[in-house]
């Protein structure tokens, strides 16, 4: 059979998606243990989940330090005893803190498992922070940001969320020189014993793990003493109200980079599936609008995206683009064309089917393996929503309407309402 290549394949429709759902049980100091099996390759990701981050520092850049030096060192392990321990197992121990979450991440081969448990539970309760680690860290995270602070889409994405969020706000943190140079090792080590040493976390599991794996952790994390964990005060609303467009020049920069968009609905809001799809159909994918105009037709950039993402009990819209410096005011203005023929023109037939394959097939994508699924568990569990979501997303998707997707055009891509910046 010879395969006719000059003919795009067929889509082809699903009715109901069967996800594979986590499993839950809880060690016997009540840590909860979330497993999403799969004995397709002898791999494992563990994960624990702490409720922390940068909202929960008391100073600028400590959570991130505190995350990132965690597994470079222990009381009983130098940063290269266990480079040389990770690399004897083919293993990868990492952290990272986002702004109210950070993880500690083990992955390994299931044969290793319990040679690097006990390692792992080391991080947590035992981590050493060498006066000498975090200075190697502050020189590298200094050198990052003068480097950031050369780059116009750095720049610009900074602008738009202390534009959006306030100054302050925990969503539009980024570091500068000042704030690595005043972390100290007596602030990393008190946010360590405040957010991570013995306090609750969730343990997130996916891939083939042994069969005495509850075990194993049970004896280990589940004999933990677990402390409560002072949460910090106040919700995460957003201060400012969008303000006039903002146009700033960057000396010797060869490109503008630009922000577009607005704060918006969380995603267990009844409006999110149309806002995803009315936002992927204006610039979500190669084929879009905003792709066809401003890349294909005008030439201004070499791609321009619209997105949304998803915070805790909000989300953002964002037009995000690099565009020849010259020609920046009118990338805008036909942007903002664009916006208005989504909300004054509804989508024809065989464009609506297009960006409905499009953001199945792309679900679809992103639940091949038992990490993917366990990264889409996640939004889940840090949402509090059950698998229902899922179901009910994918099932507004395939039932989505041009008159919907203009309505909510008209709704939450308003004008008036969106911020732009535009920076080089």
């Amino acid at each position: 059979m010879t395969l006719d290549r000059s003919q795009a394949p067929q889509p082809r429709p699903f009715d109901k998606l069967d996800l594979k759902q986590a499993e839950k049980r809880n060690l016997s100091n009540g840590i909860p243990v979330y497993t999403l099996h799969s004995d397709i390759q002898e791999v494992l990701k563990v994960e624990l989940v702490f409720k922390t981050g940068v909202r929960y520092a008391k100073k600028d850049g400590v959570a991130g330090f505190c995350t990132s030096m965690m597994t470079e060192g222990t009381i009983h392990y130098s940063p290269q005893e266990i480079s040389r321990y990770l690399a004897k197992y083919g293993a990868v121990l990492e952290a990272s803190s986002g702004t109210e979450r950070s993880s500690v991440i083990l992955v390994t081969l299931t044969r290793y498992l319990d040679k690097l448990l006990p390692l792992l539970q080391q991080v947590i309760t035992e981590a050493s922070f060498p006066d000498a680690e975090l200075e190697r860290q502050k020189a590298v995270a200094k050198q990052r940001v003068q480097v950031n602070l050369e780059k116009t889409s750095y720049l610009a994405g900074k602008r738009y969320r202390k534009q959006l969020f306030g100054e302050d706000h925990p969503y539009a943190y980024f570091s500068t020189e000042e704030s690595v140079e005043q972390v100290e090792r007596q602030d990393v080590v008190a946010f360590y014993e405040e957010n991570f040493k013995h306090c609750p976390f969730e343990v997130v599991v996916a891939g083939n793990e042994p069969e005495n794996f509850f075990e194993m952790l049970e004896a280990g994390l589940g004999q933990l003493p677990v402390k409560p964990q002072v949460q910090p005060e106040g919700e995460l609303d957003p201060l400012p109200a969008v303000s006039e467009p903002i146009f700033e020049d960057k000396e010797h920069a060869m490109q503008s980079s630009l922000r577009i968009g607005r704060i918006t609905i969380p995603v267990d809001h009844p409006d999110y599936s149309g806002l995803v799809f009315m936002t992927e159909a204006l610039g979500g994918y190669f084929g879009s609008r905003l792709m066809k105009n401003i890349r294909e037709e005008k030439g201004y950039s070499y791609g321009i995206s619209a997105r949304y993402t998803s915070f805790h009990k909000l989300g953002m819209l964002s037009i995000t683009a690099d565009v020849i410096k010259e020609h920046r005011e009118e990338a805008v203005e036909e942007i903002f064309k664009e916006i208005a023929r989504m909300q004054d023109e509804p989508l024809s037939e065989e464009e609506l089917e297009m960006v409905r394959n499009h953001i199945l097939g792309s679900f679809c994508s992103s639940i091949n393996t038992p990490f993917d699924l366990a990264e889409k568990f996640k939004l889940l569990l840090y949402r509090d929503l059950d698998y229902s979501f899922y179901d009910n997303y994918l099932k507004a998707i395939r039932d989505m309407t041009a008159e919907k997707v203009q309505e909510m055009a008209k709704k939450y891509w308003v004008k008036e309402e969106l911020q732009v910046v535009v920076v080089g």
